[in-house]
């Protein structure tokens, strides 16, 4: 009795060192054995959680089974079934929890309409700012619409302190061609990489740069140019090439 004692203890401590090592690599029967330690001190709890998983037919179905289907269960008692059910209901309310942390994927449609009725019937050009918060909703919005030669002038200063203010974690930058059409020119591609070297700097992401011409609209994100920009103007990316220059160095 004392040498299958201490079979049965040296197997639980083996399995015990697999979760910590490699918890990834342990089958569904295994998780549930080393479960039922907890709740079973002495039995072979590698058979329990066969026969408990065969029984259900896979761990979803177990997690989802409330105590009077695990009672059923011949050979389970209610200490053990007290404890598949505190498993089975913390599985269930965190994989039901809104991930509240989480940061939400932006989508620019969820934005696009927004954008394009604010400039709708505008007649001259303006820049507008879009501030989100960590779940993409906004904050607040600045516009711009001081005119220097043939374009709309925007204040990068009075843009640091706008996102100084604010925090925002996002930033949709926006702007109208009255009369032209919805793509970008090479002074668009410059303001959009003045402006994510600032976002960078407050600590919030340019999301998108959308232009918006009576009849069209053109995104900087879904086109993939946001990206390609932000690829060629990257400032950490800088910051380490001057890091192997000779200014860096005594």
């Amino acid at each position: 009795m004392q040498e299958e004692r201490n079979l049965h203890d040296g197997h639980r401590d083996r399995m015990r060192e697999k979760l910590l090592k490699s918890p990834d690599s342990l089958s569904d029967h295994e998780l549930l054995e080393i479960l039922l330690y907890q709740f079973i001190p002495r039995k072979n709890t590698n058979e329990i959680a066969h026969n408990v998983l065969q029984y259900f037919g896979s761990m979803e179905n177990l997690i989802k089974a409330d105590a009077k289907e695990i009672l059923a269960i011949p050979g389970i008692g209610k200490n053990t079934a007290s404890g598949i059910t505190l498993f089975s209901a913390i599985c269930k309310r965190y994989a039901n929890k809104p991930a509240e942390n989480k940061k939400a994927k932006f989508s620019f449609d969820a934005y696009r309409s927004g954008v394009v009725s604010y400039f709708s019937g505008k007649t001259e050009e303006e820049f507008v700012f879009i501030l989100l918060n960590d779940k993409n909703k906004e904050i607040c919005r600045t516009s711009f619409d001081d005119r220097r030669e043939s374009e709309v002038y925007v204040d990068l200063s009075v843009v640091a302190k706008i996102l100084a203010i604010n925090k925002p974690t996002g930033v949709i930058i926006a702007h109208n061609h009255p009369s032209g059409i919805a793509l970008p020119s090479a002074n668009d591609d410059v303001s959009t990489v003045k402006i994510n070297a600032l976002c960078s700097i407050h600590g919030a992401t340019l999301l998108d740069h959308i232009i918006v011409s009576k009849n069209d609209s053109f995104s900087y994100f879904v086109s993939g140019r946001m990206e390609f920009l932000k690829k060629q103007c990257n400032i950490d990316r800088y910051i380490s090439g001057l890091k192997e220059t000779d200014l860096w160095k005594e």
